[in-house]
């Protein structure tokens, strides 16, 4: 008992937040990896664990890495398990900086990573980060003659 008569209980997640969030209350963070491959005219990115303001920069250090022969720039989030609005400007920043150079960015989240799609939903930048469920559909419509390229901000 504390010096107030209360007694002290650990922190319980409310309900169903640890089902939304799987490392809000449960388990320790995902670690952030990003693994980096690139072909010719592609680069290709996949990303896994969380994206914050410690790993934002790293992320947008490898999107900018695009070289000048560089003609499409894929990025698969489908492992990400979280992020916050570091990891959204990171983002915002990198695709400004890709359209400028006429080079389009497609993100990757599948529709059954709900929480990390929401997030991109709710801010409305599905279609300014050309944002796909599919791998196959990034690189189809980052190709010449597949779909508008992702919008300026």
């Amino acid at each position: 008992m504390s010096a107030t008569g209360l007694e002290s209980q650990p922190l319980k997640p409310p309900p169903g937040l640890g089902r939304a969030m799987p490392n809000a209350f449960t388990s320790a963070p995902t670690p952030f990896q990003c693994r980096t491959s690139r072909s010719t005219t592609a680069l290709m990115l996949e990303v896994s664990g969380e994206i914050d303001m410690t790993t934002a920069s790293e992320l947008e250090d490898a999107i900018n890495s695009a070289g000048e022969s560089t003609q499409r720039v894929t990025v698969n989030l489908s492992d990400v398990t979280f992020l916050d609005s570091s990891a959204l400007n990171s983002l915002l920043r990198s695709n400004h900086l890709l359209t400028e150079r006429k080079i389009p960015l497609r993100l990757v989240i599948p529709t059954e990573n709900t929480h990390i799609r929401k997030v991109f939903e709710i801010t409305h930048l599905t279609d300014i980060l050309g944002v796909v469920e599919t791998l196959d559909q990034a690189l189809v419509q980052a190709s010449p003659g597949g779909a508008p390229e992702a919008k300026p901000v």
